[in-house]
Parts: structure tokens; sequence; C-alpha cells
């Protein structure tokens, strides 16, 4: 799809909008959205920015995703005006030198940037979603001076419910006025927009006094290893803390232990070689999510560059 035909289809007649999930821990789908639930979700993002009309709206990312939807829905709705470029990891962010109110990125197009600091255009907002966002671009990005915001959110939601400023300290995210949270007896969070439902998620949450919180995990992406449970992203954010590089914890399927914990990082270097990863590994981690196996690749990715969690850890 591309950005004139999804806004053809914004302004068409049907009271819905087509959108296709991520697929990040199972099969992507299509689902369909109330147009009046999407305007309500970008007034939402448009008043917590404080933006007025005849913003200028910049994405780098597709208009098949709810994200580059949504981009494109913000400039309607604010009469502004869209920019936009085919999605790619060298965003050029071809605008003349003018100033981008919000600009829409993922992480691995967010380092690109990052790297080419000194030929951006002035930006207002920076939101960066898609993807969790490794601790090394994130100290990066608070190293620039960038005003650069996290999403929590997903396809059923009509984009983000929650944001987070992207900052040397790990900040929790917060919902967006008209958005409720809590969590079931499993800890998982629930999510309930005003007016229109009530999700319950897979996510892990750690939820704080002051309305903030953590996701901590996925209860679909628990693994069971010889008996006993692995949060396999609360061990990917520990060794992504401790060295830099990005890692999938997932798992074989094994005689002795039902399933085996295999890692693959990307990025394995001489400074942070397997026999490093292995010493911390058994220093700050219970035998049953210590790796068995240790792959040196790069990740596994869905379309919108998250991890795929379902792909084969040999690279099969």
């Amino acid at each position: 799809m591309t950005y004139p035909e999804f806004i053809e289809e914004w302004l068409g007649e049907s009271e819905d909008i087509e959108c296709n999930t991520s697929g990040s821990t199972g099969t992507a789908k299509r689902i369909r959205l109330p147009k009046e639930e999407v305007k309500k979700s970008a007034i939402r993002t448009l008043k917590y920015f404080g933006y007025k009309e005849g913003s200028l709206f910049y994405s780098c990312i597709s208009p098949s995703y709810i994200g580059g939807k949504m981009m494109a829905v913000r400039a309607c709705i604010n009469n502004g005006e869209l920019k936009y470029e085919n999605p790619s990891n060298r965003p050029q962010l071809n605008n003349n030198g003018r100033r981008i109110d919000l600009l829409a990125v993922v992480p691995s197009q967010m380092q690109y940037l990052l790297e080419n600091l000194a030929t951006l255009p002035p930006i207002s907002h920076i939101l960066v979603g898609g993807s969790p966002i490794p601790p090394a671009l994130r100290r990066r990005i608070a190293d620039s001076g960038l005003s650069a915001w996290e999403t929590y959110g997903m396809t059923e939601t009509a984009s983000h419910i929650a944001l987070r400023k992207i900052d040397s300290d790990l900040h929790p995210f917060y919902p967006l006025p008209g958005i409720k949270i809590s969590k079931n007896e499993e800890e998982c969070l629930e999510i309930t927009i005003e007016g229109w439902q009530t999700l319950q998620t897979n996510d892990l949450v750690e939820i704080l006094p002051d309305g903030g919180f953590f996701i901590i995990g996925r209860k679909d992406a628990v693994i069971i290893s010889g008996g006993k449970k692995v949060n396999p992203i609360e061990v990917e954010q520990m060794l992504e803390n401790e060295f830099g590089f990005e890692v999938l914890v997932t798992s074989e399927p094994d005689e002795k232990w039902g399933e085996r914990i295999v890692y693959i990082i990307e990025g394995c270097s001489e400074e942070y070689s397997l026999e490093k990863i292995n010493t911390f590994c058994r220093t700050h981690l219970p035998p049953e999510a210590r790796p068995k196996e240790i792959y040196c690749r790069t990740l596994p990715r869905t379309a919108n560059g998250k991890k795929e969690r379902k792909a084969h850890p040999g690279g099969k």
C-alpha cells in the first residue's frame, strides 16, 4: 500500500480501515479498525505534543502498518502537511532543511540518523516505535539532545497508547489521556480505551503507584526448559544492558530438557567473546536460562523490524 492509496481509503465512505498486525509472535493477520477510534488516537497524540494546525509530519515507515497510517491520519486531522519516503534503513529526510514537527522512525532508521546528526533538519519530536530500542541506541539518542519518544501500543489499539521520553535513564511508559491500564491475575497488561474497548494483552507488566508501567516480558514467549520457566525478554534485557548488542533468546526441541535455551546474538566480537558471555550468564542467570547454544548472526525479524520469535534458531 502507498500513502496516496491509504489517504484515499481514509477519506472514503467506509467507517473503518484495514490494517495488518505485525506477526512478531505468531501469524500476521488483517483486522479492521473504526475510523472514529483511529481519529481519537491521532487526536491524543496531537494534543500531547501541542501541535497547532498546519504542522509538518514526516514518515519513514510503511503505510501498510498502523504506525505509517497514523502519521497520515494525524496530518489530515491537523490540516497539516505529510511528507514521506520509501522505507529503508537510510532515511534521507529530504525536506529542504524545513523544520519537521513530528518524525516517525523505527530503531534501525534512528541509528542511521544519529550517524548523520549534523545533516538533520530541525525536528521538534521523534516517535521511535515498531520494536524495542537497544540500550546502546537509547544512550546515543539521549546524548544527541533530540526530543525522541518511545511508543507502546499495537495495531489493535490504533497505534500507541503510551509514551516515554528516551533519556539516559530508563523511564516508565505513561498512558495518554483516555487510556486506563490494569493487570490480570497472570500479571498481563489490560488496556481500556475510553468509549471503545478493553483489550487483554500477553505483555507481562509492572505497574507503578504513579500510573506508569514497565513491560517485563510476554506470557506467550515464556519458555519451559527442564520444567522451569524462562522469561526470554527479561534475559535479553539483561544481556543487552551489559554488552550493548542485540539478543534473541529462543529455544530448540531437546530430548533431555524438552526445550533447550538458545541465544542468537547480533554483533558478536572479540570484545564480547562467547567466553565472556558464558561467564556472565553463569554468574548472573539461573541454570535454566543459560544458553545451551549460541548463534552469532543477524537477528531474524518481521517485515516491520520486530524480533521474529518463531524463527528457527539456526537460521533454517
